[in-house]
């Protein structure tokens, strides 16, 4: 794995490409990262034996800490893709998609970059087969998931699961339907200034 940054915020110089290591597990398959509320970065990946491994600054600047293993999601297969969310309180949540289409979730029980974090949960399936990536995103306090699924006997769609309590419980999944006449692609999600979310895709059609 590498990494470039900025030298000084605000400036186009970048540092040269530099060796951010390998975790155990071998050849990575999968990466997300979240800036922390409380400070610094996180990074978790998963390695080819579905291994998550997590990574994080430790002075909010340039000092990271040791690659510490995160367990390996239920589940067959590599990692469709990796997301990393980050609860009200600063506590981080992690989510995996693994190729058998079987979606995982994993949180820190207390917050900080060395908290606590619990076992490894299922997130369900959402009346069919997680087919594509989850991406996630905190919204008014609460995490979203999105994913590209296939409901029994029907056509794909996109569909979506929420905190029905921030830092807490979650909702069931829901669908949010397909758009046009072609199947949905990968969900990219954005937020408008008064909280609303909005979830983008291209369909199979070639229509955006």
């Amino acid at each position: 794995m590498w990494r470039a940054g900025q030298t000084n915020p605000d400036t186009e110089e970048w540092t040269g490409w530099q060796r951010f290591g390998r975790p155990g597990g071998g050849a990575l398959h999968a990466l997300a990262a979240v800036a922390r509320h409380l400070g610094g970065i996180e990074v978790v990946v998963m390695a080819r034996d579905g291994s998550v491994w997590r990574r994080s600054q430790t002075d909010h600047n340039q000092i990271w800490s040791d690659w510490s293993y995160l367990g390996i999601p239920g589940g067959n297969g590599l990692a469709r893709s990796l997301a990393l969310g980050q609860n009200r309180d600063g506590r981080l949540e992690v989510f995996a998609v693994r190729q058998d289409g079987s979606a995982w979730h994993r949180w820190q029980r207390t917050a900080g970059s060395e908290g606590e974090w619990s076992e490894w949960r299922s997130l369900g399936l959402p009346h069919g087969r997680v087919l594509g990536s989850l991406v996630v995103i905190n919204s008014f306090g609460r995490l979203e998931a999105f994913a590209l699924a296939t409901a029994t006997g029907g056509e794909p769609a996109m569909w979506h699961r929420w905190q029905t309590v921030a830092d807490g419980s979650w909702s069931e999944w829901f669908s949010l339907g397909a758009p046009g006449s072609g199947r949905p692609g990968e969900p990219v999600l954005g937020a408008n200034v008064d909280g609303r979310l909005v979830l983008f895709t291209v369909a199979s059609d070639g229509c955006g």
